[in-house]
């Protein structure tokens, strides 16, 4: 033991930093002062800035040393600034006091010296520490109640803002950089993309995660979607008195717009973890509600079913919601007759195609997409044209290489300079990728091409009668993703007096009859303007034949 050093611990806590007389290099200046008074030497053991209450040894390295060499038997005197230097956590002050005291350790701080054998500084001592736990509860308690009237006057609670957000003068302020990619997420949602889709339009255009990730988490983009604070407000919990303020902050998605998405993300959300999970493709069942009972319509195909129907009674079988009776038709709900999947596939999709084709609202966003493409492109003619010409120049030199290593090797097997154990699976392998590149570079000279005249005249018009006929031709999947970003659910009925059915498409936009008013028909260059349709089209007497409700519970 070295009885002639004091050991000077130094800490400060974020909630005393400002005070004065509790820096760092006050404390040590204080501490090394005692020691020449004492005429003794000293050994500074710094912590640095640790927290008051919520710590314990795991966050305390420095003094979980000091506590080793306590145990050691190789410190006699420690010094600190006052007790509460120490800690101010119940617990772990107990465990400091009860290792001073058992290894007869002298306390000494600016309120003098404490000799915790002796009963009346042990009782001293444990007074002072009483003390200070109530000046910290104390002082904690007067942060919590100056957050919350902070955040009820607007300031931010802490933490790091959501994506989309940033913090000025303690205030949640439009990140602009973010805030677009944000409302770029609800409006693919809207237009029925899917999570996966919005990562991937993510990672195309390079947004960054707040960690700098370039691929993004599903959970994270979902967490975007579901978080309310992008309507204007949030709430913030103050979990000690149960107290809820709102709190206002700019606005990035309008409220019916956030309805609608998370409307749309429950729905999902039901059909993904439903029981019984689907092992065939569906055009419509995920869109196609009963307009009798509400559920979600199923479907069934095999080699001698193939429709829609309405699973209502199987459904509360499933769920163990059974009666006593055996199942009967038009028992639970009046939908009793199913449709053929695919000539009401067919129907519907002729029939929303149609009202794409009339819509000028979606003429309209299609020519504005076309034209800021285009003003785009004329605006980075050059860094795109010479992206296209590096990628191009990149490629031949590939090609080049490729080519002259495929002669040298066929020079080289003529003349028997090498031996190969594969020679034609080599050679195989060079023409493979020799034919990559050359298709790699046959595309880049087409987008050169193609993008010579994209920036030229542009006949609009004629494009989206081009994109609407080319649907046509794609496959189900595709047209199935098509009807999901235009419908938001088609309803079905069934008139049992006239047997035969009825839909009724909701769309999310309202582009059944709109019209396109020139603000000057005389003079049609003053431009136009929009006027919405209805949102609903209905499609009686459905000249669909009927199927018979399947007799055994086996929900595709």
């Amino acid at each position: 033991m070295d009885k002639d050093t004091l050991h000077i611990y130094t800490r400060v806590s974020s909630l005393v930093q400002s005070e004065d007389g509790t820096s760092l290099n006050t404390q040590k200046d204080d501490g090394i002062k005692k020691a020449k008074e004492l005429g003794y030497s000293y050994k500074v053991w710094n912590e640095g800035g640790k927290s008051s209450s919520h710590d314990d040894l795991n966050n305390r390295p420095v003094l979980t040393e000091l506590l080793a060499e306590i145990d050691a038997g190789k410190v006699k005197y420690l010094y600190v600034y006052n007790t509460d230097r120490l800690s101010r956590n119940e617990l772990t002050w107990s465990m400091v006091r009860w290792k001073i005291k058992t290894n007869n350790v002298v306390l000494i701080s600016n309120s003098g010296v404490m000799d915790l054998s002796n009963p009346i500084d042990n009782l001293m001592m444990g007074v002072l520490s009483a003390i200070s736990q109530y000046d910290n509860n104390i002082r904690t308690e007067r942060s919590r109640r100056g957050k919350l009237e902070k955040v009820k006057q607007g300031f931010y609670h802490g933490g790091p803002p959501p994506f989309g957000y940033e913090i000025k003068d303690k205030k949640l302020v439009v990140n602009k950089k973010e805030s677009k990619f944000v409302q770029m997420m609800f409006e693919l949602y809207s237009n029925g993309r899917s999570v996966k889709e919005i990562r991937k339009k993510l990672s195309e255009h390079n947004v960054l995660t707040r960690r700098g990730n370039l691929l993004w988490s599903l959970g994270s983009i979902e967490k975007i979607l579901k978080n309310p604070i992008y309507t204007g407000t949030y709430t913030y919990h103050d979990k000690s008195t149960y107290t809820s303020v709102d709190v206002s902050c700019p606005e990035l998605i309008d409220k019916q717009q956030w309805g609608y998405v998370n409307k749309k993300r429950t729905k999902r959300g039901q059909r993904k973890h439903q029981l019984n999970r689907t092992t065939h493709f569906y055009m419509l069942r995920d869109m196609m509600e009963c307009g009798h009972c509400g559920q979600m319509m199923s479907g069934r195909i095999s080699n001698t079913n193939n429709h829609y129907y309405c699973p209502h009674k199987e459904r509360k079988w499933v769920k163990e919601v059974q009666t006593e009776s055996k199942w009967e038709r038009g028992n639970g709900c009046t939908m009793i007759r199913s449709l053929n999947i695919t000539k009401t596939d067919q129907v519907v999709w002729e029939t929303v195609i149609e009202i794409a084709r009339q819509s000028k609202t979606l003429r309209e966003s299609f020519r504005l997409e076309v034209l800021e493409q285009l003003y785009a492109n004329r605006k980075n003619k050059k860094t795109v044209l010479k992206r296209l010409f590096k990628q191009k120049k990149k490629l031949m030199v590939e090609c080049d290489q490729i080519e002259e290593t495929l002669i040298n090797f066929q020079v080289s097997q003529l003349t028997k300079k090498i031996e190969l154990g594969n020679p034609q699976k080599i050679k195989d392998k060079l023409e493979q990728q020799l034919s990559k590149y050359k298709c790699q570079l046959q595309e880049v000279i087409d987008k050169e091409s193609n993008f010579e005249s994209e920036i030229g005249w542009v006949d609009w018009l004629e494009r989206y009668e081009s994109d609407i006929e080319s649907k046509q031709n794609i496959t189900d999947e595709e047209k199935r993703e098509f009807l999901s970003r235009l419908i938001d659910k088609i309803l079905v009925f069934f008139d049992k007096d006239k047997n035969e059915h009825s839909l009724q498409i909701e769309f999310s936009v309202p582009i059944v009859s709109d019209q396109l008013i020139y603000n000057n028909p005389d003079k049609r260059s003053d431009g136009w303007t929009i006027q919405d349709g209805e949102r609903t089209h209905n499609i009686d007497r459905l000249p669909i034949s009927k199927g018979g409700r399947p007799s055994n519970i086996n929900v595709a």
